[in-house]
This record gives C-alpha cells, sequence and structure tokens, in this order.
C-alpha cells in the first residue's frame, strides 16, 4: 500500500484495499454461520475494536521501522505513518 498511490480510486493500493475490505465481509458472513447469537457469540467487531486493531497495525509498523530498520523517524514522520494507517482504516471501513 505504500508504494502507489492510495488517494487515486483506480491505484492497485486502493483497489488491493477494497479486496480486503470483500474478503473481511465475506468471512463476517460466513463465520456468522458457526455462531450461536442467542449465546452472544459471534458478536460483530464494532468500530472501537476494528480503531484497536488499526492502532496495533500502526503501532507495529512505526516500532518495526524505528526499532528493527533503526531508522531516526522524526515526530512528524511518525505522524504521516499514523495519518498513513488511519487512511487505510477508513476504506476498511472504520470511522
Amino acid at each position: 500500500w505504500m508504494r502507489f498511490d492510495l488517494q487515486d480510486p483506480e491505484s492497485r493500493a486502493r483497489q488491493s484495499l477494497y479486496t480486503v475490505r470483500a474478503m473481511h465481509a465475506f468471512a463476517r458472513r460466513r463465520s456468522a454461520r458457526l455462531f450461536d447469537s442467542a449465546k452472544g457469540e459471534g458478536i460483530p467487531l464494532s468500530q472501537l475494536d476494528m480503531a484497536e486493531v488499526l492502532i496495533g497495525f500502526a503501532g507495529v509498523t512505526l516500532l518495526f521501522f524505528r526499532e528493527g530498520f533503526h531508522c531516526k523517524i522524526s515526530d512528524a514522520e511518525a505522524a504521516e505513518m499514523c495519518y498513513f494507517w488511519r487512511f487505510i482504516g477508513y476504506h476498511l471501513g472504520i470511522h
């Protein structure tokens, strides 16, 4: 997703995001049959749950660059990375 223009709806990055979103929707529909909602099983993830996962991805990515690659990332660059993940989250349905 970092190699192609996410602003362009026709780019490989954006199309890939939409593919991931479709895969998530498919998994959600398929897994709904496996659980008993009367027992509280199979409750869909909330926006908070999804935001927490997104923060995990953003945090791990930033940590990996700083610790794994030993890159000196400024606060401004870190903010840009967080914006990048926020943009991805928006297109995956996290509002």
